[in-house]
């Protein structure tokens, strides 16, 4: 296992800002992740589990204490109609083995960039539909670090929410598939699902997707453009010309710069229409 300490962590997010961790370690095994936490504990030390980085703000200030990458963590196999993957499985990963094995049915996680662990705390998914749709059974290690498996009910999914966060570590999970005589139309939705992201989400600066939840029956980006934030800047962050709901790191920005403007935003945002924007991020 692979332990570094004074990790700069704007190395391991897509936003690409934040500063540095005590303590950055790569478990390749469930027994060092308990091991690690296990350690956290006995010194009484915060703890934080990482996956793709897609949906994170790390402060400027770092964070005094152990991270845990997941990437490592990646195994991904098949038993009948169902996925099995590793918290660490890439998103890409999952949509990959789907076409090879003629599974269908997670096509609509197209184009999101994470790992599967965050794609089930945050319930990822499209407008129609969520990971939560899929998945048929979670790995989770309880407080006393005992394995411990859950069926989908068990993790309370809602809008972009669950309450896998209670636990201290989500170990794998298994996804309902449907078997397809052939990967033609699975490949066909992929494309055209990462295409309408394309289309829809601005590129070429590093973001950390979606900044704030739909409020119910409306939309983050819709609220914000109509509040006048588009192109609003502070330092290296800026409102996404493109789709307002993306706060971009266009010139080194810091994470002061992106908390400054999601204060403006919510500001902004509650003074026209009374409306207040919940965080979809994470901040640490």
């Amino acid at each position: 296992m692979v332990i570094k300490p004074n990790e700069p962590l704007a190395n391991h997010t897509t936003l690409k800002i934040g500063g540095r961790a005590a303590f950055f370690a790569e478990p390749e095994n469930l027994c060092e992740v308990k091991e690690l936490i296990g350690q956290a504990r006995e010194k009484s030390q915060p703890f934080f589990v990482l996956g793709a980085g897609s949906n994170l703000l790390v402060r400027d200030e770092g964070f005094n204490g152990i991270v845990i990458s997941t990437w490592k963590l990646n195994r991904i196999s098949r038993t009948g109609k169902y996925l099995l993957a590793e918290s660490g499985v890439l998103v890409s990963q999952i949509l990959n083995f789907g076409v090879k094995y003629n599974l269908a049915g997670f096509e609509f996680l197209a184009g999101i960039p994470g790992s599967l662990g965050g794609v089930l705390l945050m319930n990822s998914g499209v407008k129609e539909k969520s990971v939560s749709h899929v998945v048929a059974g979670i790995k989770v290690l309880d407080e006393n670090l005992e394995e411990v498996e859950l069926v989908a009910a068990e993790a309370s999914f809602s809008y972009r929410s669950s309450g896998l966060s209670r636990f201290p570590f989500v170990v794998s999970a298994s996804l309902e598939a449907r078997t397809v005589e052939r990967n033609d139309e699975i490949k066909e939705i992929i494309n055209a699902q990462i295409l309408e992201r394309i289309k829809g989400q601005p590129r070429g600066y590093p973001s950390a997707g979606s900044i704030f939840k739909n409020p119910v029956g409306d939309a983050a980006g819709r609220l914000i453009e109509s509040a006048g934030c588009k192109g609003w800047r502070r330092g290296g962050a800026i409102v996404s010309d493109k789709h307002a709901n993306f706060i971009l790191n266009i010139d080194h920005a810091t994470a002061a710069d992106v908390l400054g403007l999601i204060d403006k935003v919510q500001e902004a945002v509650y003074a026209k229409f009374s409306v207040n924007l919940d965080l979809e991020i994470k901040i640490l």
